[in-house]
């Protein structure tokens, strides 16, 4: 990393330097998300470098018309609001540090996302996503396995693709799981799953396992390898097209269905949130909200005075 920083930002390389490495610790950042909050950041040294602006300078409408200038050059307003939450990071780190005394970006707000509703799944159409996966097959043996638990759990596809066989509590009913930040959560496995699971682990994977596959649970038939997202993908988009689903199926629709169904079933929202792993329940109430859709279509379909 070379030290964009200049005599107008009047921050030390080693100030930013140490504020990267608080981030990626902290959050357990990957080198992607790591970069692209550095990116952020100097981008936004450059547009106080060209108004010399100092960065204990900057106030709250400073930053807003920085915001404004990246929605002119065509940033989507998702995009400036992940701009935004990288300089309020930034500031609350100078604060805690000691290096400035108060944050600027405290009151800035960011500008209005549509908000897109996750695609998730009817009942009918799970069951028929579900039932089209051959059990005739080892694969497919695993691939019912596959889409059982991510069904079940709710859980991201990367943490299906790190499970590990000491991270499943059979009699218990649990299984242990590792988000973003690699923070550890412990969500119910459902009957269906947890039988499917229990097949291919008692009469497939050991077919599957070859000397580096270690303990991992979803492992690719001829390499032994831990399956990748993109491989989970692949074998959801497989399935889903068999099934006739017309609706874009990929994993997270499976995450999707998974906390749309709790809820319609009577579910509470902080448990959802438990399952889900959300660290901010706002990103759990989104749910909600199809739920409403979802009573506002079925009695709209069925109330004779709708």
């Amino acid at each position: 990393m070379k030290n964009t920083t200049s005599k107008f930002t009047c921050i030390r390389w080693s100030n930013f330097s140490a504020y990267l490495d608080h981030i990626l610790i902290t959050k357990g950042l990957s080198p992607n998300s790591l970069s692209a909050y550095q990116h952020d950041l100097e981008r936004f040294f450059s547009f106080c470098d060209e108004h010399k602006k100092q960065i204990s300078k900057v106030d709250q409408f400073f930053i807003s018309s920085y915001l404004r200038h990246l929605l002119d050059l065509g940033l989507s307003p998702r995009s400036v609001s992940r701009n935004l939450s990288s300089i309020k990071s930034f500031y609350r780190f100078l604060v805690s540090d000691g290096v400035l005394t108060s944050e600027p970006s405290q009151f800035v707000e960011a500008p209005r996302v549509r908000q897109n509703f996750p695609d998730a799944l009817t009942y009918e159409e799970t069951e028929n996503l579900l039932a089209a996966v051959p059990l005739s097959t080892l694969p497919g043996i695993r691939d019912r396995a596959i889409l059982e638990f991510l069904y079940s759990t709710g859980c991201r596809v990367s943490e299906a693709c790190r499970l590990r066989i000491g991270d499943i509590y059979f009699d218990e009913g649990f299984v242990r799981l590792f988000g973003k930040g690699n923070k550890e959560r412990v969500v119910p496995l459902g009957r269906e799953a947890s039988y499917y699971l229990s097949r291919y682990i008692r009469d497939v994977r050991d077919r599957f396992v070859k000397p580096h596959s270690k303990d991992y649970v979803f492992l690719a038939e001829r390499k032994g390898t831990p399956l990748s997202r993109v491989a989970v993908w692949m074998i959801i988009k497989k399935y889903a097209k068999r099934a006739g689903l017309k609706k874009n199926v990929h994993p997270h629709t499976l995450r999707h269905t998974c906390a749309t169904h709790l809820l319609e079933g009577g579910a509470d929202l902080r448990a959802v949130q438990e399952i889900l792993g959300h660290e901010d329940i706002s990103t759990t109430q989104i749910y909600l909200n199809i739920q409403k859709q979802w009573l506002k279509e079925e009695y709209r379909k069925y109330h004779p005075r709708a």
